[in-house]
């Protein structure tokens, strides 16, 4: 993954190195008109969720104001608790014992959700490592795993042609369940609505399987693979390791490849955000708008709640590995 001072750096293009982009640059709209978003993520975190859900609110609204802007918007991995098992605990156990998070936190989160037309639920349902949901995310990409960044699979670097005129996850060109951003974004926030709201384990590779079958066009034999292979843990741990060498916490925003936004934002600020990068056009320097918040990463790859004491860190820097 790129570093921030070469995300903050002014570019023509994007950049097509080997480690960027699988193909070089192809067609891409004026910047002030189409929005690439790297959406930096764990399926088990809450933020996230509300993040997406702003996002997808924040898209329509722009466009009602600017009818030609387009969007592509793909995720990338960051796993919170990549030693846990599958299956390990209810929801309950682990977000207040094993986390730590204060009953208040909780309901922030459950206030916060019904602002975004969330109904989370906390007393119900297991859970446990996220990494086979990664997985399975990042299946809707590309069918063998690599470490590129997943907006180098975006029309503006070449790799999928995709019409997005409609802010929808599913537009009326692309063939439904075909492999590109959009099967990835429907695939992450059907994950977030059954694990969040239908007590659906994330973990449980049937409920993957499943989902997968259903939203998209990989066969079953395909995703089921995916679920099982060495080979896809160690790109998902690549990708997961270097975002958590590059942000403190999770959502993160990567606009354009180089603006970044951290936390999950209110559908208003990602408005202001969007329209910050239409008027700042393609060859200013990206810039930090907003700094990842609600978390820290402690030595050995422990993450820290924001509620939690930062006196056991003795930092909580905006950027940076503990």
């Amino acid at each position: 993954m790129a570093s921030i001072n070469e995300l903050l750096s002014p570019v023509a293009e994007p950049s097509s190195s080997p480690e960027q982009s699988p193909q070089a640059f192809v067609g891409q709209k004026p910047e002030s008109l189409h929005f690439t978003i790297e959406f930096v993520l764990d399926t088990a975190c809450p933020h996230c969720y509300i993040g997406l859900k702003n996002l997808n609110a924040a898209i329509d609204a722009y466009k009602l104001q600017h009818p030609n802007a387009t969007f592509e918007v793909t995720c990338s991995p960051v796993i919170l608790s990549p030693s846990a098992g599958r299956s390990v605990d209810t929801k309950e156990v682990y977000y207040q014992t094993i986390r730590g998070f204060a009953p208040s936190t909780i309901q922030d989160w459950t206030r916060q959700g019904q602002e975004s037309g969330i109904n989370f639920s906390w007393q119900e349902g297991r859970t446990g490592n996220s990494r086979d949901s990664h997985k399975l995310l990042r299946l809707a990409l590309e069918a063998t795993p690599s470490t590129y960044r997943s907006s180098s699979f975006t029309r503006a670097f070449g790799h999928n042609r995709l019409s997005t005129t409609s802010s929808s996850l599913v537009t009326d060109v692309t063939p439904v369940g075909a492999r590109g951003p959009q099967t990835q974004m429907q695939l992450a926030d059907t994950i977030y609505r059954e694990y969040f709201e239908n007590n659906r384990d994330l973990s449980d590779r049937s409920f993957l399987l499943n989902t997968g079958t259903s939203l998209t066009n990989i066969p079953a034999e395909e995703i089921q693979a995916c679920l099982e292979s060495d080979e896809w843990d160690y790109a998902i741990d690549r990708l997961s390791d270097r975002n958590k060498m590059e942000f403190n916490a999770v959502p993160v925003f990567i606009i354009q490849g180089r603006f970044v936004a951290g936390g999950w934002q209110t559908p208003q600020k990602l408005l202001d955000i969007f329209e910050h990068v239409r008027a700042e056009g393609p060859n200013a320097p990206g810039r930090i708008l907003s700094v990842p918040g609600g978390g820290w990463w402690m030595p050995g790859g422990v993450f820290r709640g924001a509620n939690q004491d930062a006196a056991e860190t003795g930092r909580r820097s905006a950027f940076g590995s503990s």
